[in-house]
């Protein structure tokens, strides 16, 4: 029995250490009543209450229970009239605490506006000050949104957003109104709190707005459809339009070409028979073969005109396409100063083209 009392003690003492000890590592944050503009009480002390939750779940800091008391009055009583770091060490005198935790709520609207810090008494330094955070939303969004923002003062910016965008490479992405890259990107460093990403394709924007919390990371997606050029916006892509055009003269121009060799080839066609092998034709044949030597003359001049403005404009419409689909605006000084150059030969055997870009 004796032994037994001599464990149980023993177990006690040793209980009741661990528990002094992991008391003494934490700080004990008083929390003063904030100044409060158009709030509800109601939601007041919804959030002192997430203030106190926060609180319980931080491995360094815990609630030190001091009543009710504005800053007001405790600056009136340590004789200040700012909350200055030398006022505040002063206030650090009157309270039994490590720490002090103030700040004000503003609401306009459906907008809910926090401003904290967080001052440690014995460095006589604010650990950390947020201002004017921001949740827009309903009694269920300001919910989930409170806890965030305290944790946001507690822990820092420990946020993570992945960014995944579908369809659209370059498109620009924000978050919480400051720029964070072109396409699929990761930000790191982000507040807890009400996070607002924007992303941004030509004339499409998306915008996704959802809480995050302490160390956690939030995947959003984006999705857009993939679009070559504009044709209604040719300042998007200044060749597109004449490109269209003079290509599209060069597939007329290559069908008539083609009417025109076959034209040619139904002439001559005719002749050989008219001749049939023949050194000369009958007097009254003269007619019909000089109607033939007019018919492959206007096929053979067609065939060459065809072709020939069909391989320019194929090869300058190609061109200016190509300059469309990869246009770059801030590139449009240097692109002025290309050359184009096309050659263009034509014979009885066929037609040849080429062009020549010099830069």
């Amino acid at each position: 029995m004796k032994r037994f009392g001599v464990v149980f003690c023993t177990f006690a003492t040793v209980l009741f250490g661990m528990l002094s000890t992991a008391a003494a590592d934490q700080q004990g944050v008083v929390i003063v009543d904030f100044e409060t503009f158009d709030v509800d009480e109601a939601l007041l002390e919804r959030f002192y209450d997430h203030v106190e939750a926060v609180l319980d779940d931080h491995d360094q800091l815990s609630k030190q229970e001091i009543g009710q008391v504005t800053m007001d009055e405790l600056m009136l009583m340590a004789g200040c009239d700012a909350p200055h770091e030398e006022c505040l060490t002063a206030v650090g005198d009157l309270v039994d605490g490590d720490q002090l935790l103030f700040g004000s709520i503003e609401r306009s609207e459906d907008v809910h506006m926090f401003t904290m810090s967080l001052f440690d008494f014995q460095s006589g330094e604010f650990e950390r000050e947020i201002s004017d955070q921001t949740l827009q939303g309903d009694a269920d969004w300001l919910a989930d949104g409170m806890p965030a923002v305290v944790e946001h003062l507690l822990y820092g910016a420990t946020a993570t957003v992945d960014v995944q965008i579908d369809g659209a490479s370059d498109a620009e992405v924000q978050v919480n109104g400051e720029s964070a890259g072109t396409g699929s990107v990761t930000v790191e460093d982000v507040a807890p709190g009400e996070v607002s990403v924007v992303a941004t394709a030509g004339d499409d924007e998306q915008q996704e707005r959802f809480i995050v919390r302490h160390d956690e990371e939030k995947t959003v997606e984006f999705s857009f459809e993939e679009v070559i050029a504009d044709i209604d916006d040719p300042d998007a892509a200044p060749s597109l339009v004449p490109g269209l055009a003079v290509g599209g003269a060069g597939v007329a121009a290559t069908v008539l070409g083609f009417v025109g060799q076959a034209q040619l080839a139904g002439a001559d066609a005719r002749a050989d028979s008219l001749i049939d092998g023949r050194g000369a034709v009958d007097a009254d044949q003269h007619s019909e073969l000089q109607e033939i030597e007019g018919e492959l003359t206007r096929a053979n001049t067609m065939r060459w005109i065809g072709f020939s403005a069909g391989a320019i404009g194929l090869a300058g419409g190609g061109f200016l396409l190509y300059q469309a689909f990869t246009h770059d605006a801030d590139a449009d000084s240097i692109a002025s100063e290309r050359d184009l150059r096309i050659d263009v030969g034509a014979s009885d055997e066929g037609v040849s083209a080429g062009f020549r870009l010099s830069f």
